[in-house]
């Protein structure tokens, strides 16, 4: 087992608790479920497609893609992200009183986007966890999450991959959605905007169960 120094200090009180930056980033582009040629038969449009027109169809359908991510924290095919947290979360009481109000809600670290398909690395205070047992994890919970067995440790850097292997396993509603989403896009493309084209196209109403609440 490895063991950790904790460089961030915290103190209890009313907006005295230093707070816990954490960021998750991917470098990997979108890349669609729907294809292309599928999206030009959804449209209803002749074979083959003008450049112009192949052109457009991509783009919108990965501004279609990049709304559901967005809009459900979930993701479609397989993209590598690096999840950062300044120091492991923790419970602590912001003030006394009638009751406690605590400074962070979770108890564990939580990944912002699901499915998880596989952790790739664990690092803390620049030191790559090899042995298993220093962290425990959770990948099928929604949202999944990890737990470390040093929970002061900091900084906290994960390495994961996150999304589904192929077009197939993603399921129905989602793809069906950003395929109404990429059809209304086309249709009025330059008259509207993605967040009223996603209400009324009926892509929200298509993703609403898929909608992953991150926090209590």
């Amino acid at each position: 087992m490895s063991y950790y120094t904790a460089t961030a200090t915290t103190t209890n009180g009313n907006q005295r608790t230093q707070p816990n930056q954490k960021s998750n980033r991917t470098t990997d582009n979108i890349i669609s479920p729907v294809s292309t040629s599928d999206m030009a038969n959804f449209l209803g449009l002749p074979m083959p497609l003008t450049v112009a027109d192949e052109v457009l169809i991509d783009g919108l359908l990965v501004a279609s893609c990049k709304f559901y991510i967005d809009y459900t924290n979930k993701e479609l095919l397989i993209r590598n992200y690096t999840l950062r947290y300044d120091r492991y979360p923790e419970r602590q009481s912001a003030f006394g009183g009638l009751g406690a109000m605590h400074s962070n809600q979770d108890w564990w670290i939580t990944f912002p986007v699901w499915p998880v398909d596989n952790i790739v690395s664990v690092t803390v205070n620049d030191e790559l966890l090899v042995d298993v047992t220093d962290y425990t994890h959770d990948l099928n919970s929604e949202p999944a999450r990890l737990m470390l067995v040093q929970t002061l440790a900091s900084p906290i850097v994960v390495n994961y991959n996150s999304g589904y292997a192929t077009s197939n396993d993603i399921p129905s509603n989602a793809l069906t959605g950003i395929q109404l989403l990429t059809a209304y896009l086309f249709d009025h493309r330059g008259a509207c905007d993605v967040s009223m084209a996603a209400q009324q196209s009926g892509a929200k109403t298509m993703w609403a169960s898929d909608v992953m609440i991150l926090t209590l």
